[in-house]
């Protein structure tokens, strides 16, 4: 009791409040280097939230930060959206990723404008990747997909020419490449497309034109602001979501099957074909959540490699 007591004595509004937590601070995204030559991590040394990427070399223990917070900008809606379905409270540097298969280090953060180092030299922002969604090296790293205005684009990491649109058509409620909303917030699949190793990106198509935009006012703050969704209520209809395939270097797309009933496309990855390729697999739910499905796509066709039915 008399401990209890003490606590209370110390805790005050301004501990309840703060974040990280007492004792949360832990670095996140700790991951080797692709050479496994050091350890990366992203923390904020003074204990805030604005968060910088670090490093330290294996054999020598030597710690540096390679990447501070990039400059300033507004959050569009969508990049507001995608840090609340993450859970991200952190600013600063919130992710980063390394071109697995490149011939040299190339780093990639996003952010206003991504950022991308190769080879260890300084970070310098990448023209023409302003307002980029969810972008994604390519496995060499020589090229980087994003979204934006909701069409799936890509663009060489050397600046050395201007994006390429993949994908046409989109407008209020569809989008290409982007993951909708349920796969997002009660899947956790948080993305909405995929390199290959020899230049294809499979990619999500979101059509929730027929689902009816809810509004949610926020009246907190000095203007009233409107946000709104198309948030299929229970026993609505869902967004319909279709699997495509792009040909990076032509340009041609194609769409995939899948079950004709109502479902979920929770999990897409590439995996190993067995004979040093590729193949496209997806992981589907129907919409009562009993059976679930592992496809394989050869082309254009499917093959169910995994059909799992709860009684």
């Amino acid at each position: 009791m008399r401990w209890a007591r003490r606590v209370a004595e110390r805790l005050t509004i301004s501990d309840v409040a703060t974040y990280p937590r007492p004792g949360m601070d832990a670095p996140g995204m700790v991951g080797f280097t692709p050479d496994s030559s050091a350890v990366t991590w992203l923390h904020a040394g003074d204990g805030g939230l604005v968060r910088s990427l670090w490093r330290i070399e294996i054999e020598s223990g030597e710690r540096s930060v390679i990447a501070g917070p990039g400059a300033d900008a507004p959050m569009s809606r969508e990049e507001e959206l995608l840090r609340e379905r993450t859970r991200t409270r952190e600013l600063g540097v919130s992710s980063y990723s390394w071109a697995r298969e490149s011939e040299v280090p190339l780093l990639m953060i996003p952010g206003p404008t991504v950022r991308t180092s190769v080879g260890g030299a300084s970070l310098v922002e990448l023209p023409g990747s302003e307002g980029a969604l969810t972008p994604t090296l390519s496995p060499d790293g020589a090229q980087l997909s994003f979204v934006r205005g909701g069409e799936l684009l890509v663009m060489r990491v050397d600046g050395q020419s201007e994006p390429k649109q993949l994908t046409s058509g989109a407008e209020d409620g569809l989008t290409h490449g982007l993951a909708d909303y349920i796969a997002q917030e009660e899947f956790g699949q948080l993305r909405g497309h995929w390199w290959s190793r020899d230049g294809q990106i499979a990619y999500l198509r979101v059509d929730e034109r027929h689902v009816a935009p809810y509004p949610i006012v926020h009246q907190g703050g000095t203007e009233v602001d409107v946000e709104t969704h198309r948030y299929p209520f229970a026993g609505d209809e869902n967004a319909r979501v279709s699997l495509w395939v792009s040909n990076v270097e032509s340009g041609d797309a194609r769409e995939l099957p899948l079950p004709d009933e109502d479902g979920y496309l929770v999990r897409v990855a590439w995996c190993p074909d067995g004979d040093g390729g590729q193949r496209l697999v997806a992981q589907w739910i129907d919409r009562a959540q009993q059976r679930l499905q592992l496809i394989a796509f050869d082309d254009e066709h499917s093959r169910v490699l995994i059909d799992e039915v709860q009684e």
